[in-house]
């Protein structure tokens, strides 16, 4: 778990924990658009804690690595996401474009799809993803979305207010240590789920849709972070275009951060 803090550049902090619980009660109470008084005692958590660390083996894999969880349910902040990630959801009816829900649904998918000749079977998935999502460039994706459906400005901006409430202090408590995390997204957090997909997404489309080779691509699936996709042109573009997509960021320049997509490739002749 240490080796996990150092490589996710989590730093030791004093995080005040009861102000920041008042600024949540604050934030929820000062709220007239969004929800009605009367939603103030359901939002609010009455006991409260930061975040504890732990890891859970991946019996599954090799070596069995851990995999690090926070247990959010204590933060101040909990009930809060919830209710903004399940609104967001109802407002927008937000799906992400290649996202599949389960095995039957991507074979489903399949059995309705035919190959040509030499097509190549893709598959690789997103390296630590809530560790590699923006918080910033997410949020605006979010606002924008918010935008399109018409939703009144009063009502947007008090949701800006309390999403970046709920995302801006990304803190957990490992060994009796508090410990923070740069600007990504909390592992456990009810509104990670969302946020993740939603940038995911985006990447998706910015690619599928100004990368030349990506016509090669049909179709692409996506199960949370695992991808499988088909590739219909020569292998040698296939490298190229699988180099592009491991370096490809679009908001590299300004948060430093180029998203390790490609972890493991699979190829087999089909």
């Amino acid at each position: 778990m240490l080796q996990f803090l150092q490589s996710s550049n989590a730093t030791r902090t004093t995080f005040g924990l009861k102000r920041h619980n008042d600024e949540v009660r604050a934030a929820i109470r000062n709220t007239k658009h969004l929800f009605g008084t009367d939603m103030y005692k359901k939002l609010i958590q009455i006991s409260y804690a930061l975040p504890q660390l732990y890891g859970q083996i991946k019996v599954h894999k090799s070596e069995a690595p851990i995999r690090p969880v926070v247990a959010y349910y204590t933060a101040p902040t909990y009930k809060l996401s919830k209710f903004l990630s399940q609104w967001f959801l109802a407002v927008t009816g937000f799906v992400g474009t290649y996202s599949i829900q389960n095995s039957i649904n991507l074979v489903t998918k399949f059995n309705q799809t035919k190959f040509p000749v030499g097509s190549i079977l893709v598959s690789f998935d997103v390296k630590s993803m809530y560790t590699c999502i923006p918080v910033v460039s997410s949020i605006q994706l979010m606002i924008s979305m918010l935008k399109q459906k018409n939703i009144p400005n009063n009502i947007i901006k008090e949701f800006q207010t309390l999403v970046t409430l709920c995302l801006a202090n990304n803190v957990c408590i490992y060994r009796k240590k508090k410990y923070r995390f740069p600007d990504r997204l909390p592992m456990g957090g009810p509104l990670s789920p969302l946020v993740a997909e939603i940038f995911i997404t985006h990447l998706e489309e910015t690619i599928l849709h100004s990368n030349p080779l990506a016509t090669h691509v049909r179709p692409w699936y996506r199960y949370v972070d695992d991808v499988l996709c088909i590739w219909r042109g020569p292998r040698s573009d296939l490298e190229v275009f699988l180099e592009h997509l491991y370096r490809f960021h679009p908001a590299t320049v300004r948060d430093r951060l180029v998203c390790p997509w490609l972890i493991k490739r699979i190829h087999a002749e089909m």
